[in-house]
């Protein structure tokens, strides 16, 4: 039976901080070493205003912000308001091929959203995930936002960025801890498992939910949604071959998606960064401001 967690307020503007579970592993949870970032709060605003932040703890004593939530369609659409889709500075290592934005919202013409499924009602309604977004879209939404894609590594394969820790992973896990974000074992409580052939009318569930709106699929940090609803893009690609700078290469997608079975925490799919599905999208991460870096590292005379 799922665990019954305290209720998380899903605004930024009214969360400031985010209290721990209780109840979560309390069986080893007094047994716990201290971390460093036990200095700072488990949860924040993020300085832009888009959403709330968790605190994800990685080894050697550092941490990181994670969005609590993944991107929504009212968060991304801030930033198609804002930079005009011929301004976007794309990533210029894995995504020298790309040359402009997307519009799935607004184009009715676009090949991905005309992929939904006939009952995935109100697509691009605001607290929904932003979904068919390649990863360099992703990639410059988060530094639009004063963020970042969260790093991860795979299992297989020549990855980089090079020298990050499992941020996404971490984040899922626990620390390493659990196979899912919401413990051991596997639970009903994820937007997952659903097919188009038992989407079959406007009273199912046809594609991802608004955001947190599964209460019960969330970390111990109230992260929710890191398995199911829509897939995650995370900043951990093959570096392009010499001979074709300018073609996409393949990035890592982690999580699972509404039309995926329950995944774990370890569960990996690499794609073409070009890639765009209706149940792929992707939250981002930040680092410490100097100020918290002092309080996590205090200067020492």
């Amino acid at each position: 039976m799922a665990r019954a967690f305290p209720a998380f307020c899903l605004l930024a503007c009214a969360c400031q901080v985010v209290a721990g579970y209780d109840e979560f592993h309390a069986a080893t949870a007094s047994q716990a070493p201290a971390h460093a970032c036990d200095a700072l709060p488990v949860a924040k605003d993020d300085p832009g205003g888009f959403s709330v932040m968790t605190r994800v703890d990685v080894p050697e004593g550092a941490c990181v912000w994670m969005d609590r939530t993944e991107v929504t369609v009212e968060q991304y659409q801030r930033w198609q308001s804002e930079v005009p889709a011929d301004a976007v500075a794309w990533e210029p290592t894995w995504c020298a091929w790309k040359e402009a934005r997307t519009d799935p919202i607004g184009d009715p013409a676009d090949a991905c959203s005309s992929e939904f499924w006939r009952y995935d009602l109100q697509p691009f309604a605001s607290r929904k995930p932003m979904r068919c977004i390649d990863f360099c879209e992703a990639e410059a939404f988060c530094r639009f936002a004063s963020k970042r894609l969260c790093y991860d590594t795979a299992g297989l394969g020549v990855q980089g960025p090079h020298g990050f820790p499992q941020e996404w992973q971490l984040a899922c896990s626990n620390g390493l801890t659990t196979r899912y974000p919401f413990g051991n074992p596997a639970e009903d409580v994820c937007n997952v498992g659903q097919t188009s052939e038992e989407c079959i009318g406007a009273s199912a569930t046809c594609g991802p939910l608004p955001v947190g709106q599964k209460a019960m699929c969330v970390n111990e940090r109230g992260t929710v949604d890191l398995t199911g609803n829509v897939a995650e893009w995370v900043f951990s690609c093959n570096f392009p071959e010499n001979d074709a700078p300018d073609k996409p290469s393949g990035c890592l997608v982690r999580g699972g998606g509404y039309d995926a079975p329950l995944q774990t925490c370890d569960k990996e799919r690499t794609v073409p960064n070009d890639t765009r599905t209706p149940s792929l999208g992707f939250r981002c991460c930040a680092d410490l401001t100097a100020d918290e870096e002092l309080l996590v590292k205090p200067i020492r005379p």
